[in-house]
C-alpha cells in the first residue's frame, strides 16, 4: 500500500494488486489531487506533456502503509517493517480473493512469528475471518510467539492485522496458496486429497475428482488416512467412490469415521471420488492413492461350485507373474459343506516378513476373518481345510521383483464340526467334537450364532482343557465379533483356566475351534444365550457394560447386575468408559451401585454424565448395580473392568481382557501405607499389550526407595524389569514384548500420595511368515 500526496500538476495513477492496472484519478492545470490510498503494494504514476505549453510540474510525497488485495493463487503476507519491527496504531486489512471454487490456505513462518502477547490477544494481534470483512465468521485470532496452526476458507480470507500504542515486536511472515477440490486424473497411479490436509478440511466443500486409466485395466483405490466426521449412515460428511466417470455411477461404499476403509476397485477404468461436509464438525479429512491394476475374472472373482482351480496369470508372457497386484479371491461353497484347497509348488518373491508379495489366506469370506497364514518364497500350505463354506484368498504384488506365481485347486467336503446356530433366551450347548474325550487332530471348526436384531450374545465356557501354549499357537477356541466393525472383540484360548464370560458387541458372532496334528486334550463345553439385561458375573475379574454398548443404551432399560468375585477377596470397579444422560439429580437415567449382593446393601452412589466416575472400592465380594433409562434421550452407557483381591480393596488383580483399566488402592484418595500390591495384565493370545499411565503421584525420592511402581516385561516380577517409578512424573507409555505385563506397588509406612491410574490395550504384532504346517497352515 502506498499513500501519495501531489501538489498542482498534470499526472494519472493508477494502482494494481494483479497485474491489471486501475485508474484512480486523472489530474491537470492547478487542481490539488487529493491524498490516495493503494489497495495493495503497487502504485503507478504517469506524467504527460505536449509538446506546446508548459507549467511548473508536480512534486509528490509517497509513504508506505500497510493492507493489500491479493487475487494471484499464491503469495507472501507481511506485517509492515518486517523483518523490523511493526509500529503503534496500526489496523492492516488484507483481502486475498481467488476462483470461488478453490480453498485459501493462510500458514505462518515457525520461526518469523512475534506479536505483543496476552490471554485472549488484547492488545497486539492478527485475526483471519472467512468472508471478505471482519464481520464475516472468524477463524482465529493470533497473537505471541508460536505459530498458530494453518488456517483455509472457500474462495476468499479477510486477514486483520492491529497493534496498540505500547509495546512493537518483530511481527509476522505469511504464505497463502489456493488449493483445488478436486480434479481430473489420467496418469497410471497418483494421490489425491482433501484440500489443505492435514490442517481440518472446511465446511460446505463438494469436490469430485475423476480417475481414468487404460481400457483393459481397473482402478484401486487405498485410503492412507481418513478423518471424517462419524455418522451411522453417513449423513453429514462422507466419501463416495462410485465405478464409473460419474456422480450416478454405481456406488462402490460411502465412508466417514476415522476408521480407514478398505481398499476398493472399479469393475472398468474409471472411478469417480466425492467428498461432500457440511455446515458443522469437521475432521482431518483423508489421502488416499490410487493405481492401475487388473480386474476380474483375471484377478480375483467370486468363485462358487463344488471344485475348481485358478491362480497368478502372466500377461506379457515373460514367465512371471504381473507387478502391482491386488486380487481377492473368495470362495463359497454349500451349505454345511467345508472347503479343501491344495496347494501346488508356488514361486512368489521371498522375504522374511512377506511385506513386499505374498498369498494371503483367511478362513472366512473377508478380511476381517482368522488368519490361517501369508505366504512367499516357496513354502505354501500343503493343503487346507476351512472350518466353514468360505474361504478369502488374497494375491499381493509390488512393483519390482516378481516369480512364477501360485495355482489352488479347490473341492468341497462334509463338514465335521460347526454350522449357524441362531441364539434363545434359554441356554444351549456347543462341545469340541468328541467331549469329554479327547478331540481329534487337524481340526478346523466354526459355530456362526445369531441372537435377531438389537440383541447380544452371552457365551459362558463352563469347562476348558486345551493344549497349552503361550500364544495358543497350536490348539486354541477363539470368540469373535462378527463383523469386527470399530470396536469387535477376537479373543483367543488354550490352556486349562475357564475363560470369561463373553458378550458379543452385535447380534452375530463366531466360535471358532482350531487343532494341529500333534498333542490332544478333552475340549470345551460352553452354553451361549441371547444376553439378558439382568445378569450375575462370577469371577475374579471381567468386564461388564450397558445394553447395546458402544452403541447407544435403549430406552426404557431396567437392568439388575450383580457381580461376585471368590469368596475372601475384594471386588473393584474401574470405568473404562461413562455417558449417561445428564441431569444434576440424575433423575431421568442412571447407574446405582451398592456396596453388597442386594438392593439393600449401602449406596455407593448415583452417576449420570460424562464424567468418569473414581473407580469403586467394595469391602467385600459382592457388587450390585441398578441401570435406570426413561423414554427420551440415550447415549453409549457405561463400560466397566472389575477384578479382586485378596489382601485389600484395590491392591492387586488380574485382567484379561483386550483393554481395560485399574489405579492404585482408594484411587483418587491417597493410598494406605505398606502396601504391596500386584497386578497382572494378559491380554488375549496373539497380541500385545501397551499400557498407559494417565495420572501418578508417588511419594519421591531420588532412587525411588520409599514408595514406587515397578513394571515387568512379562506374567510375572521374575520377568525383566523394565524400570522403577515414583514421584510426580508420568512414566512414558510402555508396549511389551508378548502379551504379558506385571505391575507391582509398594508403599512404606510413610508419607502416601493419590497413587496411579493405568490404561491398557492391545493390539496385533508384526504379521511374520506362517510356519509350514501339513494340516491347517
Amino acid at each position: 500500500m502506498a499513500m501519495v500526496s501531489l501538489l498542482p500538476g498534470k499526472l494519472v495513477l493508477d494502482y494494481s494488486s494483479s497485474g491489471n492496472w486501475v485508474s484512480l484519478g486523472r489530474y491537470c492545470h492547478n487542481e490539488a489531487p487529493a491524498q490516495h490510498k493503494s489497495t495493495g503494494t503497487k502504485l503507478r504514476v504517469k506524467f504527460r506533456s505536449d509538446p506546446w505549453t508548459n507549467g511548473n510540474g508536480f512534486s509528490a510525497n509517497w509513504t508506505s502503509g500497510c493492507g493489500a488485495l491479493f487475487t494471484q493463487d499464491t503469495g507472501i503476507i507481511l506485517s509492515p517493517g518486517f523483518p523490523g519491527n511493526y509500529e503503534n496504531n496500526l489496523t492492516c486489512n488484507y483481502t486475498i480473493m481467488v476462483d470461488p471454487q478453490k480453498f485459501v490456505l493462510l500458514t505462518f513462518d515457525e520461526e518469523n512469528f512475534n506479536i505483543e502477547g496476552g490471554t485472549g490477544c488484547p492488545y497486539d494481534y492478527v485475526a483471519a475471518y472467512t468472508g471478505n470483512g471482519s464481520d464475516s465468521n472468524l477463524l482465529g485470532k493470533f497473537c505471541g510467539r508460536t505459530a498458530p496452526a494453518p488456517v483455509s476458507s472457500l474462495g476468499v480470507m479477510f486477514i486483520q492485522f492491529v497493534t496498540d500504542s505500547s509495546i512493537v515486536a518483530r511481527g509476522y511472515r505469511a504464505t497463502y496458496s489456493a488449493m483445488e477440490c478436486g480434479g481430473v486424473y489420467t496418469a497410471p497411479q497418483g494421490t489425491i486429497r482433501t484440500p489443505q490436509h492435514p490442517v481440518n478440511y472446511h465446511h460446505n466443500a463438494n469436490c469430485t475428482w475423476s480417475i481414468t486409466v487404460q481400457p483393459d485395466r481397473v482402478v484401486e483405490l487405498k485410503f492412507n488416512i481418513f478423518d471424517i466426521e462419524t455418522h451411522s449412515s453417513c449423513n453429514y460428511d462422507y466419501v463416495d467412490v462410485r465405478d464409473g466417470n460419474s456422480l450416478t455411477s454405481p456406488l462402490i461404499g460411502r465412508f466417514c469415521s476415522n476408521v480407514i476403509p478398505e481398499p476398493v476397485r472399479t469393475t472398468g477404468n474409471t472411478m469417480t471420488v466425492n467428498f461432500v461436509s457440511d455446515a458443522s464438525i469437521n475432521g482431518a479429512g483423508f489421502t488416499a492413492s490410487y493405481r492401475t491394476t487388473f480386474g476380474v475374472p483375471l484377478c480375483g472373482g467370486f468363485l462358487n461350485g463344488t471344485q475348481g482351480r485358478f491362480g497368478s496369470f502372466d500377461i506379457d508372457g515373460d514367465g512371471l507373474y504381473e507387478d502391482n497386484l491386488n486380487c481377492v479371491w473368495q470362495i463359497v461353497g454349500q451349505d454345511n459343506k467345508v472347503l479343501n484347497l491344495t496347494f501346488e509348488p508356488m514361486d512368489i518373491e521371498a522375504d522374511n516378513t512377506c511385506d513386499y508379495d505374498y498369498l494371503e489366506v483367511r478362513d472366512g469370506l473377508t478380511s476381517d476373518d482368522p488368519l490361517v497364514g501369508k505366504y512367499c518364497g516357496s513354502r505354501p500350505l500343503t493343503y487346507f481345510v476351512s472350518s466353514s463354506n468360505m474361504v478369502y484368498i488374497k494375491f499381493y504384488t509390488d512393483g519390482s521383483v516378481g516369480g512364477r506365481g501360485f495355482n489352488i485347486s479347490y473341492r468341497q467336503v462334509d463338514a465335521l464340526c460347526g454350522g449357524v446356530r441362531t441364539a434363545m433366551t434359554s441356554p444351549q450347548t456347543i462341545s469340541s467334537p468328541n467331549y469329554p474325550n479327547s478331540y481329534p487332530h487337524n481340526l478346523r471348526c466354526r459355530w456362526t450364532i445369531d441372537a435377531g436384531l438389537n440383541q447380544q450374545i452371552d457365551v459362558n465356557v463352563t469347562d476348558f482343557n486345551v493344549e497349552n501354549h503361550a500364544n495358543c499357537q497350536y490348539d486354541y477356541l477363539e470368540l469373535r465379533d462378527k463383523p469386527l466393525g470399530d470396536n469387535g472383540q477376537i479373543l483367543m484360548y488354550c490352556g486349562s483356566q475357564l475363560p470369561p464370560l463373553f458378550t458379543s458387541k452385535g447380534r452375530t458372532m463366531q466360535i471358532n475351534f482350531v487343532t494341529d496334528a500333534s498333542a490332544t486334550a478333552p475340549g470345551f463345553s460352553l452354553t451361549y444365550q441371547v444376553a439378558s439385561c439382568n445378569r450375575t458375573h462370577s469371577g475374579s475379574t471381567g468386564r461388564v457394560t450397558s445394553p447395546g454398548w458402544p452403541g447407544r443404551y435403549p430406552s426404557y432399560s431396567r437392568c439388575y447386575v450383580v457381580i461376585q468375585s471368590p469368596p475372601g477377596t475384594y471386588l473393584s470397579l474401574y470405568f473404562n468408559s461413562f455417558y449417561i444422560e445428564p441431569h444434576t439429580s440424575c433423575n431421568f437415567d442412571y447407574l446405582e451401585i451398592r456396596n453388597g449382593s442386594d438392593a439393600s446393601a449401602g449406596l455407593v452412589g448415583k452417576y449420570c454424565g460424562n464424567t468418569l466416575p473414581d473407580p469403586v472400592f467394595a469391602t467385600g465380594n459382592s457388587i450390585w448395580m441398578f441401570f435406570l433409562t426413561d423414554n427420551s434421550v440415550t447415549h453409549p452407557g457405561y463400560d466397566i473392568t472389575f477384578a479382586s483381591s485378596s489382601s485389600a480393596p484395590g491392591c492387586g488383580g488380574t485382567f484379561k481382557d483386550s483393554y481395560g483399566s485399574f489405579t492404585s488402592p482408594l484411587y483418587p484418595q491417597p493410598y494406605t501405607n505398606n502396601r504391596n500390591c500386584t497386578w497382572l495384565v494378559q491380554v488375549p493370545a496373539r497380541k500385545v499389550v501397551t499400557i498407559t499411565f494417565t495420572a501418578f503421584n508417588i511419594e519421591y525420592h531420588d532412587s525411588c526407595n520409599y514408595d514406587w511402581v515397578d513394571v515387568y516385561d512379562g506374567p510375572s516380577t521374575s520377568s525383566t524389569r523394565v524400570g522403577r517409578y515414583c514421584g510426580d512424573s508420568m512414566p512414558a507409555e510402555f508396549t511389551a514384548s508378548g502379551r504379558a505385563v506385571t505391575i507391582f506397588f509398594r508403599s512404606d509406612q510413610s508419607q502416601t500420595g493419590p497413587g496411579f491410574r493405568i490404561a491398557y490395550s492391545s493390539s496385533q504384532p508384526a504379521l511374520m511368515q506362517s510356519a509350514d504346517k501339513s494340516s491347517i497352515g
